[in-house]
């Protein structure tokens, strides 16, 4: 096993350049002046999403939703939401409050689910769970930091909270269940039907599209369409276009562990199979609907996107590390690089 190698090629797009060995194992693409690094392991949860805005920040950590104006820095810990009359009947919010006392359910956000930024507009998704982590509110903010006095304030239309579930249960600290589309917002989840689907949110309203009568397995927002994998005995990869709400298939996978994901311009769905002893990587891009299709040394090839090429870490040699990247054109999917480690 080598620890590290350095093996520059320009054959073809990328020059590569692979380096360290084990959780420190990195591919480093290089497109004239612009370098990138996909690594083996994928990045560490966030512990906190900031937004900049000229001299303003608006920040989400474990204190709360903090908003800086050049010095001055207020924290707002946002726990009127889970009482407020504005989104809760008198009925429920007093349910909530007997919820708080027994220690069930807390005032203050769990999570957030996901955050984007327009302009100087920020917007966030927050998660309040139970004590058992079933989430059972999630509300959208507003921080605008081109306003004269930044502070969260609710955003869609009454009553406020969404009525879907990005995540039946509470995940990561930071999530990615809210992406901007055109001049709206888009949310994908479980609708309180139990269908899946989508919420469009915009200034002052807030749309639920019905996609599945049953959950998805994966999904990805990307240019403008939503790509989901269907949990149904026959597996597709589909997509919505977020614009027309159209649906369309793309392609119909062998197995459910279809994983999808993106980088740049390009998306991407990939899954394994094996069949007679030998293990397949197959990838499909999302857009052009090329498939390639890879031998694998190992039962558990990892495939990694980025903007200059899309990366596969294959084989199990001492220590379960990979013995072997493999490099292709992100867009073409042609093999531009196979090195042995």
């Amino acid at each position: 096993m080598i620890s590290a190698l350095v093996c520059l090629a320009a054959a073809q797009g990328a020059a590569v350049s692979v380096t360290g060995s084990g959780a420190d194992l990195a591919v480093r693409l290089r497109v004239g002046s612009n370098v990138e690094w996909v690594r083996y392991l994928p990045p560490k949860p966030a512990t906190s999403k900031a937004f900049r805005f000229e001299d303003r920040w608006a920040v989400w950590d474990r204190r709360g939703l903090s908003v800086r104006v050049g010095d001055r820095v207020r924290t707002f810990p946002l726990k009127d939401y889970a009482l407020h009359p504005k989104l809760w009947e008198r009925d429920e919010i007093l349910k909530t409050k007997a919820e708080i006392e027994k220690g069930t359910r807390k005032l203050t956000p769990d999570a957030c689910a996901g955050a984007v930024q327009v302009g100087p507009k920020t917007y966030w998704l927050f998660q309040w769970a139970d004590k058992d982590g079933k989430v059972w509110m999630e509300v959208p903010l507003l921080v605008d930091l081109g306003a004269d006095d930044p502070r969260p304030e609710l955003f869609g239309q009454a009553p406020w909270r969404l009525q879907l579930r990005t995540s039946p249960s509470l995940g990561a600290f930071v999530g990615n269940s809210l992406e901007s589309v055109g001049p709206n917002l888009v949310a994908p989840g479980i609708l309180e039907d139990g269908t899946w689907g989508y919420a469009v949110l915009g200034e002052g309203f807030v749309e639920y599209h019905k996609v599945e009568t049953t959950a998805v397995r994966d999904w990805l927002i990307h240019g403008g369409r939503l790509y989901y994998v269907s949990q149904a005995a026959q597996v597709w990869i589909r997509l919505v276009d977020l614009i027309t709400h159209t649906r369309l298939d793309v392609a119909e996978a062998p197995t459910h562990a279809v994983r999808l994901t993106a980088a740049g311009t390009n998306a991407w769905a990939s899954w394994v199979t094996s069949e007679g002893g030998i293990v397949t990587l197959s990838v499909l891009h999302l857009g052009n609907r090329l498939q390639k299709d890879i031998a694998a040394r190992g039962k558990g090839p990892i495939l990694r996107g980025g903007r200059f090429g899309l990366v596969v870490f294959d084989g199990a040699g001492q220590g379960g590390n990979p013995t072997r990247v493999i490099v292709l054109d992100p867009e073409t999917l042609v093999v531009t690089h196979d090195i042995d480690l």
